[in-house]
């Protein structure tokens, strides 16, 4: 009898001991569904703040009534270039003048002087293009990512204003932007030149740079848009059209590619068709990695 009792016991104790099993799984199963959906809430959460932060750090419009401080940056830029042109001018001419009263250095400036012009204004050009090289280099290194945000993109929302007017227009994030820019500038330099001096030529290129950097924070601020710009194809367009209103029958050709020429003004209508194609490119481009 006692047998009969333990043997009737034991599906008793097999069941329940099943149904500990099973509720001991089933509350573990819940415990771990729990963890991982609390995991990914949290993630979802701090990746949702962190865009929250990004947006009210990093992306907030400035008033309007800064651009005033554009404004007078970009007065101040143009007058000091165009200042330190005009000193290097007059010493560079009183230095030609005194030269003058020698035969022998006469006959050098003749025969020498126009080929010791063509390697400073060489010079000057290799410096431009090199200057930008480096610049974009510097944009391939990570740890420089938030530096060069800071100082070498030219936005309206970023917590500089004034500065990246100037170095924006030696940076360039696209190779292909680069080597675009750097084409035309070594393409079109020689034609500019013949109407401005080395130093001239330098102020007007930072100058027109700067400017076309205040007509891009004007068109953010009025437009709302939180994208930064870069490049050097404001300051390019700039001796470009300088070349259009002193000499609109200028016939430009591309360096390597003589036999194609054309007028000063389709060369600027194609610089600002190619700039606001990359500015299209550079837009979708952030909008992607945001």
């Amino acid at each position: 009898m006692m047998q009969m009792k333990i043997l009737m016991n034991i599906p008793f104790r097999i069941k329940a001991g099943r149904c500990l099993l099973s509720s001991s799984t089933s509350k573990f199963a819940r415990f771990q569904s729990g963890r991982i959906g609390n995991r990914l809430k949290n993630a979802i959460d701090s990746k949702m703040e962190a865009k929250q932060n990004y947006a009210q750090e990093g992306a907030e419009l400035r008033p309007k009534s800064h651009l005033w401080r554009a404004v007078a940056f970009t007065a101040a830029t143009g007058l000091t270039t165009f200042s330190i042109a005009s000193i290097s001018e007059y010493k560079n001419t009183k230095k030609s003048i005194q030269d003058l009263n020698d035969v022998l250095t006469e006959f050098k400036r003749i025969y020498f002087g126009r080929q010791e012009s063509n390697k400073r204004v060489d010079t000057l050009i290799a410096t431009l293009i090199a200057t930008n090289v480096a610049v974009f280099a510097l944009w391939r290194f990570s740890n420089f990512s938030k530096f060069m945000s800071l100082f070498f993109t030219n936005g309206f929302s970023s917590k500089l204003l004034c500065l990246p007017m100037l170095l924006s227009v030696f940076s360039h994030s696209n190779f292909l932007h680069m080597f675009a820019n750097m084409y035309v500038l070594n393409s079109f330099s020689s034609a500019t030149l013949q109407f401005l001096g080395k130093e001239e030529f330098l102020a007007f290129y930072l100058t027109g740079g700067v400017f076309a950097s205040l007509v891009s924070l004007c068109v953010k601020s009025f437009t709302k848009s939180l994208l930064p710009s870069l490049g050097a194809s404001g300051a390019i367009a700039a001796l470009i059209g300088y070349v259009c209103i002193v000499a609109s029958d200028a016939k430009i050709s591309i360096i390597f590619l003589p036999q194609f020429q054309f007028s000063a003004g389709n060369a600027l209508m194609g610089i600002l068709l190619f700039e606001t194609a990359m500015s299209f490119c550079w837009s979708i481009y952030k909008i992607q990695t945001f």
